[in-house]
Order: structure tokens, then sequence, then C-alpha cells
């Protein structure tokens, strides 16, 4: 257990426990330079792999043993599902369930029914010692889970999505923590996308499907956005008069995009009544500028997103996935 400057009690219950706690007091910038810290003195086996999870994270029993065969099966990098364990909290953190939940199938499911490489998430990831030594292993980034699928990329690797195996994590409540905790993440994606276009495009160029994929993910806006920009633009169509075929098509793919949505949340098991609180998505479009005005901040930071321990809300499944 790495413990990054705990207040919690996680690294004396880590340690009552049984388990080894590799203590850090001062800060050190992130997640991935406390796992670059911990391997340092810690070095990889050969033969082994390295496999990273939230403490507050719950695992599948399974997790390990399904870990352990796809790299048999000659898989490098892995990512389990990453569910969601408080989705009835509150509205912010029914909205990231939800969000989630389709974009395990419509993003990340779909990439690895296509061969292309799936995302890697954080925890729940699984990277074996010689796959994450060609990749330069961890430094510091605002994402650091982004900036290594990035690299091994580059270096011809796939992340492998592992969509019958999960790990639950606990999303924020509140609009304040989310917008910082995005904030985060889009000054990291930022920076990733600067230091690495250049060569997923010589990659891609050359003929790696993957790397075009990730090219190209990485410019374009998410779908909550896409889809408010659609909105935004039919209605300015209809004001001023824009031609009917040019409105019907639009509105086509508006709607085509708000059935892929819905379609992914039945066949991800979520019931239908809580699929009727879909435009809580709209939650992401709310935050879109404090997000970008945070994540651009001179001061800003490595953010510790708060975490309770909260399991509520399981009932938004009608079948439990664990």
């Amino acid at each position: 257990v790495i413990a990054d400057r705990c207040t919690d009690g996680t690294a004396d219950a880590a340690a009552r426990a049984g388990a080894s706690v590799f203590r850090l007091e001062r800060e050190v910038g992130g997640k991935g330079v406390a796992l670059d810290r911990f391997l340092e003195s810690h070095p990889l086996g050969p033969d082994s792999a390295l496999v990273v999870m939230d403490a507050d994270n719950r695992a599948a029993p399974t997790l390990l043993q399904r870990f352990a065969d796809e790299i048999d099966a000659g898989a490098s990098v892995l990512q389990a599902y990453v569910d969601v364990s408080n989705p009835n909290d509150s509205a912010v953190a029914t909205a990231s369930a939800l969000s989630y939940w389709s974009a395990a199938r419509t993003v990340q499911n779909a990439r690895r029914v296509a061969g292309l490489s799936a995302q890697l998430n954080g925890t729940g990831m699984c990277i074996t010692a010689a796959a994450l030594s060609q990749a330069g292993g961890f430094v510091p980034s605002m994402t650091e889970d982004r900036d290594l699928e990035l690299r091994l990329i580059e270096r011809g690797f796939r992340v492998v999505w592992l969509h019958d195996v999960r790990v639950s994590d606990e999303k924020p409540r509140s609009l304040d923590v989310l917008s910082r905790q995005r904030a985060r993440w889009a000054r990291g994606v930022r920076s990733a996308r600067s230091a690495h276009r250049r060569p997923l495009a010589v990659k891609a160029v050359r003929g790696s499907w993957q790397a075009l994929d990730t090219l190209l993910e990485l410019h374009f806006p998410s779908r909550m956005m896409s889809m408010a920009m659609l909105a935004g633009l039919l209605a300015v169509s209809l004001a001023v008069g824009i031609s009917g075929w040019v409105i019907a098509a639009g509105a086509t793919v508006f709607a085509g995009t708000v059935v892929t949505v819905v379609a992914s949340l039945f066949a991800e098991g979520v019931r239908p009544a809580q699929i009727l609180r879909l435009p809580l998505l709209a939650v992401f479009v709310i935050v879109w500028v404090p997000v970008q005005v945070l994540s651009r901040s001179a001061r800003a930071g490595w953010f510790k997103t708060p975490h309770t321990g909260s399991e509520a809300g399981s009932d938004l499944r009608a079948v439990s996935h664990q």
C-alpha cells in the first residue's frame, strides 16, 4: 500500500491487516510520482506485472486471476471495468454513473471489439514489467494513466479492456469536487496531447490504427459537449431559417447519439426508471466553463479527490455484476 500523505487512517489500517506500507510524508506531485518512488526501491521482476488500484476501491474476487490468465494469453496491458460504487449519493454522482456505464459499452468495449486500444483509467489496471519499462515507467503528470497509455501506444502496446471483471470506484458528489477533479484531468490531457501529438501522428501515418484512433480521440470534444454543441447549432439553424435538410440531418445525428447512449445503458443492465434520469448528464455541460477556467489557472495543481467510502446505490442496476 503506497500511502501518499494519508490522513484518514488508510496506512494504519493496511498495516494492521498485514500489508506492507510504503509511506510518503511529503508532497510528491500525484499518483504517477508516488508509484515511481515506490518502484525505485521495489523494482518489478522481469516476469512480474504491476496492478494498480485506489485504496478505497472494491475489486471483483476474480480480478487477479483474470489478469494472470490474460497475460498468459499474451496481453501486456489490461484495464478492468471501472464501475461506480455510489450512483445514488447525489445527482452529480448519478450523472457520473450514467456516463461511465455508457462509455464502458460505447467507448471501451467498442474498442476491444474493434481490436483497438482501450483507455487506462488509473485504477483497476495491470501492466507487465516489460511493457512498463519500454514505456519509460511513470512520470510526473496530472493524468498519469493517460500519459502512460499514450506512451504504450506509441511503442506498439494495446490496452486490453476486460468488460467482465469490475472495480468499484466512488465518484464525486458535488459540482465543486467534480469541477476540480475534471480541471486536473483537462490540464493533464492537454499536456499529454501536446507532448504525444507528433509521435502518435507519425505512428498513425505508418499504418497504426490504434495511434490514429487515439489521436482523433484526443482532439475531439466529449460526447456530452458534442451533443450540446450540436443542439446549439440546431437551435441557431431553426432561428435563422437554414434549409430543412440541414436541420433534419443534424436532428438525426443528435437523436442517433441519444439512442446509442440509451441502448448502451440497457445493455449494461441499468434499470429503465434510472435511464429516465439521463438528462442529468447535462451536469457535464454545466461544469465545462469552470473546468476550463480552473484547468488554466497558474495555481492549479494536483487535486486529491475526497472519498467517503460510500457504497450506497447499487440498486441503480437491474443485476449485480460483482
